[in-house]
């Protein structure tokens, strides 16, 4: 019962999170990959190798390499640490990695929708760094967070779910005043990565 009560109050503090994200009208560039940004790396990659024959340099700095890499960048910066215990509170991001563990750890090898719900997990980002959404930011946060959000839940319930002796939850106890105090600071966090 207390565990419940617990998970209730994670349930909490994650809405509260999500919540001021709300004030947003858009998130800034700093995810978004186009096509202006792969054009601006590769020239600076091509400008930069001066005293090189311009095949070598073509060759190491094609189209190909370039989206690699600068996508690898982009999707990188959506699991920037900062900007998940922003999107998910601290004791959010405590709960998602805990929810991998457990997942790649636990008796759920044998199901394969939860392997679905992995990858969906692992596929949400690309959503709002490919296509930029044109959409309400309630409903764009909704599709991004609220997924990892659920999944973050499942990773404390997990914790909790086999702890005799309740020194778990008075860690999560500990994470949840940590997140109300993340919370309270947020609102001046967000401002790098959203646009008021």
């Amino acid at each position: 019962m207390f565990k419940k009560i617990v998970v209730t109050m994670v349930v909490i503090v994650e809405f509260l999170t999500i919540n001021q994200w709300f004030s947003c009208q858009r998130l800034k560039d700093f995810i978004h990959l186009s096509s202006t940004n792969r054009k601006l790396y590769m020239e600076s990659l091509v400008n930069n190798d001066s005293g090189i024959p311009p095949i070598i340099v073509r060759f190491f700095h094609n189209k190909i390499t370039v989206f690699m890499d600068v996508f690898t960048r982009y999707y990188l910066r959506f699991w920037d640490f900062r900007f998940t215990l922003n999107l998910l509170s601290v004791v959010g991001c405590f709960g998602l990695v805990l929810g991998f563990w457990y997942l790649l750890n636990g008796n759920f090898g044998k199901k394969k929708y939860l392997w679905v719900i992995l990858a969906f997990l692992l596929l949400i980002p690309l959503i709002e760094i490919m296509l930029e959404p044109n959409i309400n930011i309630i409903l764009r946060m909704i599709i991004v967070a609220l997924p990892l959000q659920i999944f973050s839940v499942f990773g404390v319930w997990q914790f909790l779910k086999n702890d005799p002796r309740r020194f778990r939850v008075l860690f999560i106890i500990c994470l949840l005043f940590v997140s109300a105090w993340w919370i309270s600071i947020l609102f001046n966090d967000i401002s790098g990565y959203c646009v008021f």
